[in-house]
Parts: structure tokens; sequence; C-alpha cells
């Protein structure tokens, strides 16, 4: 059979050589550069997201404290103001003061009774706020989505 081959006496046999080298696939390695870069700048976004998350929690609890404290202060600035008229009153029965200090600390408790409201407002808000960051205003609220 050997002879046949180097002989060509068939001509029906062919002998080749095949060599193949792989080309560089730049489109595929740039397709590739371009999904990591992707997916590290979709990482980047969901850091900065749970960072702005972080904070945003973080200010509502300050908030609620701070206007916690607000209330309490607003609450004892009317206490002592309607005592301050109370005893601005006794000194009028008494014929010590006159009717303008007498209105002027009815003002005065007016106007701490509605800074006290408006703190009251202001930590509602501030709850409200707080509920909104945690995410569960409407459970919070006891309302539900259909």
């Amino acid at each position: 059979m050997n002879t046949d081959l180097w002989g060509a006496k068939n001509p029906g046999y062919n002998v080749g050589l095949t060599f193949s080298m792989p080309l560089p696939n730049r489109a595929s390695k740039g397709l590739m550069a371009q999904a990591r870069a992707n997916t590290r700048s979709s990482q980047l976004t969901m850091r900065d997201l749970e960072l702005g998350i972080t904070l945003e929690v973080r200010t509502a609890f300050r908030n609620v404290d701070a206007t916690e404290k607000g209330v309490k202060a607003a609450e004892k600035t009317r206490i002592f103001r309607a005592k301050d008229l109370e005893a601005e009153q006794k000194k009028y029965e008494n014929g010590m003061s006159t009717n303008f200090l007498v209105l002027s600390k009815q003002n005065d408790l007016d106007t701490a009774k509605s800074a006290e409201l408006q703190s009251q407002i202001s930590y509602a808000k501030a709850v409200t706020a707080l509920e909104k960051a945690l995410g569960n205003l409407l459970e919070a609220r006891k309302l539900e989505l259909k």
C-alpha cells in the first residue's frame, strides 16, 4: 500500500497537512473589558445607594431624637408660661400689677402653646421621615397596596 501512495499509481489519494493558528479575537477581548467595566460601575452604584440609604436612616433617627427633645422643651416652656400667667393674675387681683402685664403674660402663654404645637408637628414629620427611610411607611399607617 505504501508503494501506491508514493508511486501515484492510484490518483484518488491525497495527502495534506493543515496548520491552524488562532488569531487574537480583539473584539471579544474588548467586549469582555467593557462587561467588566460595566460590572464594576454597577457595583459602585449599588455601594453609593447603600451609603445614601444608611445616611438617610441615620439622619432620620437624629431628627427624631432632636425633635423629641424640642417637644419636651416646648412643653416645659408652656408650663412655665402658664404658671407665670397665673402668678401675674394673682398680682393683678391684689392690685400689684396692671392689665397690660397680664395680657402680656397671656400673649407669652399663647406663643408658647403655638411653639409646642409646632414642635409636635415637627416631631410627627420626623417620625414619618424615619418610617419612610426604614421602608415601613405603609405598614406604620396600616395601609396596603392592591
